[in-house]
């Protein structure tokens, strides 16, 4: 039974060449090589500037005001349990700056971030009354 095997087998296999794989099963499946156009709109897409920041909460409110012995009008904010006697151009220690003291008003602005603020100031009668 062997011998009639044997006789149907050639004695010498032709030698068979195989192409490169286009798979490598070790490195995985790559994402393709961005094209020429892609990677222009990747350039020219610009990033969104980031918003602009936003001023800390302003938690003064209005506490009153008072002439004082020279007869000049005095106004006094207060935060949190402090008093804080005010004019144009007092600093504030969140960083607002007071830019105006009127009758009804007075006026806050945040330079960095040019926000502005206004507290009211009660009439005088209202004043009174607290």
């Amino acid at each position: 039974m062997s011998d009639s095997l044997g006789a149907h087998l050639p004695a010498k296999l032709p030698r068979q060449t195989f192409e490169l794989a286009e798979f490598d099963p070790f490195v995985g499946a790559q994402p393709p090589a961005p094209s020429a156009a892609a990677s222009v709109k990747t350039i020219a897409v610009a990033e969104a500037p980031p918003p602009p920041p936003s001023p800390p909460p302003a938690r003064y409110r209005y506490l009153g005001q008072m002439t004082d012995p020279s007869g000049a009008q005095r106004m006094f904010l207060g935060k949190d349990d402090t008093m804080v006697p005010i004019e144009p151009g007092t600093a504030l220690d969140d960083g607002y700056v007071v830019d105006a003291v009127e009758t009804d008003a007075i006026r806050l602005r945040h330079p960095p971030t040019g926000t502005q603020i206004s507290i009211t100031v009660p009439p005088p009668e209202e004043e009174a009354r607290r």
